[in-house]
Formats: C-alpha cells, sequence, structure tokens
C-alpha cells in the first residue's frame, strides 16, 4: 500500500482531535448509553481505531461539525464578504 499524503494525514489529525474532543465534552458513558453498548467498547474504538476512522473521513473529503455550526460555500461567503465591505462604510458607524 502506498503512503498517504501529507495533507490527507494533516486533515485526518484535525479530525482525530474533533472527535477526541467531542468523546472527552460527552463523556464516554454517555456516548455509549446513546449507542446502546458499554463503555470498554467505547473506550476501545478511541484507542484502536479513532485514527483510521478520522483518516477515512478525511479521504471522502468530508467534514465533523458541532450541531450549533453550520457550512456555507466559498462563493457564498465570498458574496457576504463583498455585500459587507459595501455596506458597512454606507451604515455611518464603525465596526
Amino acid at each position: 500500500m502506498s503512503e498517504v499524503s501529507q495533507d490527507l494525514r494533516e486533515s485526518a489529525r484535525k479530525i482525530e482531535t474533533t472527535l477526541r474532543n467531542a468523546l472527552a465534552d460527552m463523556g464516554q458513558a454517555r456516548v455509549a448509553d446513546k449507542m446502546n453498548t458499554s463503555e470498554s467498547t467505547i473506550s476501545r474504538l478511541k484507542s484502536e481505531n479513532i485514527e483510521n476512522i478520522a483518516l477515512f473521513i478525511a479521504a471522502l473529503n468530508l467534514n465533523i461539525l458541532g450541531k450549533d455550526h453550520f457550512v456555507i460555500s466559498k462563493t457564498d461567503l465570498q458574496v457576504l464578504r463583498h455585500a459587507a465591505a459595501r455596506g458597512i462604510p454606507h451604515m455611518g458607524g464603525s465596526v
């Protein structure tokens, strides 16, 4: 099997950090309860598979977001930035 690209590894590392942080925030016991499994299963999943899960998500070119976040396209972001840049000076105040 060929070596995984550095870019993919970096994306996977960030995803893994997100997964670990979310697990730490929620707690293994609560995640286990939601998945109807044991806490030891979650512990094994974390210790044995989380790197591969993160690499899999990165290889699929997916992002992980919390429930309080959302995604907009780069084009939409450019439009919003342009509109804000044009509109803010006309508001009569500073930002």
